[in-house]
Parts: C-alpha cells; structure tokens; sequence
C-alpha cells in the first residue's frame, strides 16, 4: 500500500492539463483555541501546480492534491537534514581541525547555508521536477 500526503484546495485556474490549486497551509498550532491570542500560530496560502491526469476540473472546484510520502520525506531532507549535516561538519572542521576561531567557524558555517541554498535555487527546475502532485476530485 502506497502512502500519500493529501491536501485540499480550490482550483484557481486550469490551463494544459495542469491545473493552478490554492491550499491553505495550517501550522498545528493555528488549530489551537488561544491561536489568535499567540504569536506562534501560523496560516498561508499556497498555489500548487499539479497534473490533472484527464480529470474534468474547473476553476472554483474544491479539489485533493495528492502527492507521494516520499517525496515529502525527500524535502525534509533537503530543506532540514543537510543543511543542519552541512553546518555541523563545517562548524566541527574549522573548530577542531583547522583551530579557527568561534567567530570564524560561524561565519565559514554560515557562508556554507548559503552556498547550498543558492545551489538549490540553481537546480530549482530539476528539483520541481521531481515533486510532482495529482488531482482528486472531491
């Protein structure tokens, strides 16, 4: 049995067999009863492009975007897993190899984040690629 990640959403447009769905993303903490009193909570929007495999949907349907668990266990890893690998390494490296100053090890982690941000920014159409959404009527 395959497991998906389901969300539903309105379909805002439709064009090439690819249609536009807004969802609303919801932190656990905006379902809170005191989430409007708390600064923690948190609620965006979102369009997600996604295929819609020869299914009659039009703008305004109320829609599931289906997407594979994998791939969300795939963006936990890229977006979470290593960069936190990539700043450790960098930290422990230039601290107890190279005997850099604390000061210089944070810089040197930081300018790493952002090499590896800026090099996911670069492949951001290869990656896009890869994570791929389907349509459910609902």
């Amino acid at each position: 049995m395959a497991f998906s990640v389901t969300h539903k959403g309105y379909v805002t447009k439709v064009s090439d067999g690819i249609a536009y769905v807004r969802i609303e993303q919801i932190s656990a903490c905006a379902e809170c009863r005191s989430s409007s009193l708390c600064a923690a909570s948190e609620k965006q929007e979102k369009i997600i492009e996604t295929f819609t495999d020869g299914k009659k949907v039009a703008v305004g349907d109320l829609v599931n975007i289906v997407g594979k668990q994998s791939q969300a266990y795939m963006a936990i890893l890229i977006a979470f897993v290593l960069p936190m690998i990539l700043m450790l390494s960098v930290l422990l490296i230039t601290k107890l190899i190279a005997l850099w100053s604390d000061t210089s090890c944070a810089f040197a982690a930081l300018v790493t984040l952002a090499l590896f941000y800026f090099v996911l920014w670069l492949f951001r159409n290869n990656i896009k690629a890869k994570f791929t959404f389907h349509i459910e009527n609902i």
